[in-house]
């Protein structure tokens, strides 16, 4: 995200600065130059606030959509810094998004409590799925969004920036581990032809309360990100094809068109249409340019502000699409000048979802 000049250039070494600014005050300081953490990382990243993340068995407060897009980051700022010619803080990036892995495995990837909250484990020992870190534990989760659970559209996001990651340093055991995690909690999440259940217990069990499995945003979210995985078991995709494919046609029918996108939903709808085939690509994209500016709007957005950064996502990701080159421009006037302004008058912790917000910004 380029702050926007008339010229059309970009400030691309104080769009870094930032970054690296807002990341520093979630996760801390990984600079080898740092006085608070030592050269092997030891101590890197600092808990998350108590508020956003519960405590794992290891003293540890991680939060797993929070902790996708911070991976994802450090993709992000390591990329930059290679093209500024910058490559000791590559490095460091590097190095702290690998430590940022073996931290969220080692706390959401083990329960909380193995005896009062025990996770599933297959027959070699490593537990199934990835707990999100919810501040509420329980042995049968909710079917909300309250108490510490599986949940798709967390994993998902971070099964993407494992992904990501391992391919931006070629790290073939990273994709593969990736692969391996997706497929250990596959059968668990997914009901063959029908759907992808969008929640579990830390258990990997199913949930009473929760509606049957069907054609939804999380059986789309499961096929891409299949798709993009070299698995090698294509039953896994097949397994999803055919709910996606319904929910896609209802997309692009215009069924989802009879309720108003909220901003983290019209950005993540830009993403996955992308992937989508030219005549539905179009048809969804339609849709977008039509709800966006509604969708982006800052006052209601600022709310939640993780939520409208979403959205600003979205609207950039589009900027050279026919008909978004406004709204791209607005989402970036609006990352710069309100949510940057916001953001940094804010400490990590300080309040409610300060971190998810400075990370998703």
């Amino acid at each position: 995200l380029g702050k926007p000049h008339e010229s059309g250039g970009t400030e691309r070494p104080k769009t870094r600065a930032e970054m690296d600014r807002l990341m520093v005050d979630v996760y801390g300081d990984w600079r080898r130059e740092s006085k608070s953490f030592g050269d092997d990382l030891e101590d890197f990243p600092k808990p998350l606030p108590k508020g956003e993340a519960g405590e794992g068995w290891n003293k540890q407060r991680r939060y797993l959509w929070t902790d996708a897009f911070g991976l994802l980051n450090f993709v992000t700022l390591a990329h930059r810094a290679a093209e500024d010619h910058d490559f000791r803080s590559r490095d460091e990036y590097l190095s702290a998004g690998r430590r940022l892995i073996e931290v969220v495995h080692a706390t959401l990837g083990e329960p909380v409590d193995e005896d009062l909250y025990p996770m599933a484990r297959d027959k070699n020992g490593a537990t199934i799925g990835l707990r999100i870190g919810k501040t509420e534990n329980s042995r049968e989760s909710d079917a909300g969004m309250e108490k510490d659970g599986m949940y798709w559209h967390y994993f998902d996001k971070w099964l993407f920036a494992l992904y990501r990651f391992g391919k931006h340093t070629n790290d073939t055991k990273l994709v593969t581990e990736a692969c391996e995690l997706a497929m250990r909690a596959h059968p668990y999440f997914v009901a063959p032809g029908s759907g992808v259940r969008w929640k579990l217990n830390v258990d990997a069990s199913p949930i009473p309360d929760l509606e049957p499995p069907g054609p939804s945003s999380d059986a789309l979210s499961a096929f891409l990100l299949y798709s993009l995985l070299p698995l090698s078991k294509d039953r896994m995709t097949e397994d999803v094809r055919g709910p996606a494919r319904v929910y896609v046609q209802y997309v692009a029918s215009g069924g989802i068109s009879r309720r108003r996108l909220d901003p983290l939903s019209f950005g993540l709808q830009a993403w996955e249409a992308q992937w989508m085939p030219p005549p539905i690509r179009r048809r969804i994209l339609a849709f977008l340019r039509a709800c966006g500016s509604e969708a982006l709007d800052v006052r209601s957005g600022m709310q939640l502000p993780f939520r409208l950064y979403g959205g600003l996502m979205g609207a950039i990701l589009l900027r050279d699409e026919e008909g978004f080159d406004e709204l791209a421009k607005h989402a970036a006037r609006v990352a710069w000048e309100i949510g940057l302004e916001y953001e940094g008058n804010v400490p990590a912790g300080s309040s409610e979802h300060t971190a998810i917000n400075k990370v998703m910004l």
